[in-house]
């Protein structure tokens, strides 16, 4: 299982036991919005930070508020995934300083073991996370039932009953950007994500290192 598939499960067993729940966001981190909508309850707060590395300046700040408000709840979880440990680089003294390392919380834990179970997300899951997804990047709700049965449908197809949430945000993404996936395969659907990270990847090079500038030292 992939470390996304992990994440929702986590979410999906934190917010089944009353806490507040904020679940990976595959769009830009807004951190005012989230400490607003902390701040605002008395809910225990789990929060789960997906590509840690290319938000970490973001996610700082978010654990600084967290770090203020904290007395105000009875318990803030927060979790950070990344490949690589070496690339979730908080490494600031007064930061680390407030949080602790911690077991997952007994009513979470399976069978009173320190572990999560994965097990089979329903179609209501993976509903719920197209959703998400989806207003995230075009700010509107899914509300034509027949859009979301489409992208589900064409999940199960391509996923093969491996049950990888990460199929459902590919074809999510990809008819978002009004792509035809009438005769999409595995095989595309992968090469769609491919194609995606490389945009990505190159977008980020050109941010932190402009050609122009690049040009201008040689």
């Amino acid at each position: 299982m992939g470390k996304t598939r992990l994440a929702y499960q986590m979410c999906i067993e934190f917010k089944e036991n009353d806490w507040l729940t904020f679940e990976p966001t595959h769009s830009k981190l807004n951190a005012e919005a989230i400490v607003n909508k902390i701040e605002a309850s008395q809910d225990k707060v789990f929060i789960c930070f997906d590509y840690v590395k290319f938000n970490i300046d973001v996610i700082k700040e978010i654990m600084l508020h967290l770090l203020e408000i904290a007395g105000n709840h009875n318990r803030i979880r927060v979790v950070l995934i990344e490949r690589d440990p070496e690339d979730i680089n908080i490494s600031d003294d007064y930061l680390l300083a407030g949080y602790r390392y911690s077991d997952i919380p007994e009513e979470i834990a399976s069978d009173g073991h320190k572990s999560i179970a994965l097990g089979k997300l329903s179609r209501e899951d993976y509903f719920a996370i197209i959703k998400q997804y989806y207003k995230e990047y075009t700010g509107l709700d899914v509300k034509n039932y027949g859009k979301l049965t489409r992208i589900y449908e064409k999940f199960e197809e391509l996923d093969n009953n491996i049950n990888r949430p990460l199929f459902a945000l590919f074809i999510t993404d990809a008819m978002i950007a009004g792509e035809d996936l009438t005769s999409w395969n595995e095989k595309d659907a992968l090469m769609y994500f491919v194609n995606r990270e490389q945009s990505r990847i190159r977008s980020v090079i050109d941010k932190y290192f402009p050609y122009d500038r690049i040009k201008s030292n040689n």
